[in-house]
């Protein structure tokens, strides 16, 4: 594996964007569920990175995905 010098980080709701991303010569592109999203889009996110996924693999030799944890609650000290 190469070292990845350049990393471009996309909304993943906008397919058209990743198809870009993969033109513009990053070593990596970082599909971002969350962050860049707006609140009414998120519940789509999904469906279409699974969709860029499938277009990546065919274009790109490498994929790799890291899904991070987007809710999560920490349960008080009195009940555990």
């Amino acid at each position: 594996m190469r070292p990845l010098r350049s990393l471009l980080f996309i909304p993943g709701h906008n397919g058209s964007w990743v198809e870009k991303g993969v033109n513009s010569g990053a070593d990596a592109l970082i599909l971002d569920l969350e962050d860049a999203v707006l609140d009414d889009e998120k519940a789509h996110v999904p469906e279409e990175v699974v969709r860029s996924v499938r277009r990546l693999r065919e274009s790109r030799e490498q994929i790799a995905i890291s899904i991070r944890l987007i809710h999560w609650t920490r349960a008080s000290p009195a009940t555990t």
